[in-house]
């Protein structure tokens, strides 16, 4: 009892009424104690509504001489695997976005993000150190693997590469982000996506809907 009515005096006093600064600054659980600081994003409300913590399969994906690629279990493996590909492989059902690291093998982690594009449930996720080159070879076998997925690697300064690995891999369902072109009336074509203020905004703020969409009881989405 004097425990509760402390925090809620410190709630009053200390938080201006502020529950997760309560819960950042006087925790009672490893979650609480972990809430961002500063002015976040996404609300964690919405980000806990929508998450639902699993234990991933890990391992690495492998090309047999047949050309089929299988999951082969392995605890040190780069691929954390959420949720399998679909059986009914449908076309373009999966998304696998790449941010290739630009300091080779000894700098930072290249990664990629598998999600259903229907749904937005995240997959999977690839982490290794390998250069722009060596991640788009990982990515072609993740997109076959998950029923010809279409692949979006970020194209900035050495994801160019990248793009250009695809290609000359003849991999078909590749993204192609369309911008006003420099002709009047034209539009800009290009492999891949390239991060600016621009595109980082348009991002953001469509996944900010997804997340506000998911969040909402299903008895309020139907009324909207």
């Amino acid at each position: 009892h004097d425990r509760m009515l402390w925090r809620r005096s410190i709630l009053a006093t200390e938080c201006a009424g502020d529950v997760e600064k309560l819960h950042q600054e006087y925790p009672l659980t490893d979650d609480e104690a972990f809430v961002s600081t500063g002015k976040n994003v996404f609300k964690i409300d919405m980000l806990r509504a929508v998450y639902a913590p699993m234990v991933p399969e890990v391992g690495k994906l492998i090309t047999r001489p047949n050309g089929r690629i299988e999951f082969l279990p392995d605890p040190d493996g780069p691929l954390k695997v959420y949720r399998r590909p679909a059986q009914d492989r449908r076309w373009g059902q999966y998304l696998i976005g790449g941010d290739p690291a630009f300091g080779g093998v000894a700098g930072d982690y290249s990664c990629a993000q598998i999600f259903n594009r229907q749904s937005w449930e995240q997959c999977a996720v690839f982490r290794a150190r390998l250069d722009a080159a060596s991640l788009c070879e990982e990515m072609v076998k993740l997109g076959k693997w998950y029923n010809d997925a279409m692949l979006a690697p970020e194209a900035n300064k050495g994801g160019g590469a990248a793009v250009a690995v695809l290609k000359t891999r003849g991999y078909q369902n590749i993204y192609i982000h369309q911008s006003p072109g420099n002709i009047k009336g034209m539009l800009a074509t290009n492999y891949g996506w390239v991060t600016n203020p621009q595109t980082k905004s348009e991002a953001v703020g469509n996944l900010q809907k997804a997340l506000y969409d998911a969040a909402q009881p299903i008895s309020q989405q139907r009324t909207l």
